[in-house]
């Protein structure tokens, strides 16, 4: 009930309380609301800014049996394999693609560098848009033959598929020695390796290199 004073007048005390009373609400909703909008506006402003989801850039492919082709999504290239043998791409990054070619009598050796060709063959090709491998074939070649750290590495030009490319063998070790294959093609590094032990017989040196061969000759880019 308003408070009136003895002549029936509301009193002006009363009224001064009443309208300090309600600034003071007024403010209180005021400082409650004005942050809450601005983090509102804040998290929409982020949304809009935060970037998508990341493009993979490099999808693996499948390999088709019956043709012993394999076909990779993109990058987009496919090659050649042994009849019968296993294939197996691995990608751990949107930029790095690895694919195992094995023979079906390969078997791995967990922790063991040496081995020999009665264990069964494996190759692996290598895809990446690392730009520490993209260094322009020229350089690379220089920088292969004066490297003290890996050894001595004997490097030829060659050819991946149609494409041009360096083929570098490091020379026996204790074990015996790897080789690779490696071209670099529309900003993209692919690379054709594996390692050869020391105690092959001839006629094993020779079946490993046919294969090897009609993986890196085969290699194609799609259209």
């Amino acid at each position: 009930m308003l408070k009136k004073n003895q002549k029936g007048f509301i009193d002006p005390l009363f009224i001064i309380v009443v309208i300090l009373v309600l600034a003071v609400a007024g403010f209180i909703y005021w400082r409650i609301s004005t942050p809450n909008k601005a983090t509102s506006s804040e998290s929409s402003e982020s949304a809009q800014n935060s970037p998508g989801p990341t493009e993979q850039k490099f999808v693996a492919g499948t390999a088709d049996s019956t043709t012993s082709t394999y076909t990779n999504v993109k990058p987009a290239f496919s090659f050649n394999y042994p009849e019968g043998w296993k294939v197996k791409s691995t990608s751990d990054t949107s930029d790095t693609l690895s694919i195992a070619i094995s023979s079906p009598d390969f078997k791995e050796h967990d922790g063991e560098l040496c081995r020999e060709l009665d264990a069964g063959m494996q190759f692996h090709y290598y895809v990446t848009n690392d730009p520490d491998y993209l260094t322009p074939l020229d350089q690379k070649k220089k920088e292969l033959e004066t490297d003290a750290y890996v050894g001595p590495i004997v490097v030829k030009e060659t050819k991946l598929g149609e494409y041009p490319a360096l083929q570098y063998l490091s020379t026996p070790g204790e074990c015996g020695y790897s080789f690779t294959t490696a071209s670099l093609v529309n900003n993209t590094y692919y690379s054709v390796s594996s390692f050869l032990g020391d105690t092959e017989t001839g006629d094993q040196v020779s079946a490993y290199r046919t294969q090897y061969d009609l993986l890196v000759s085969s290699f194609k880019l799609s259209d």
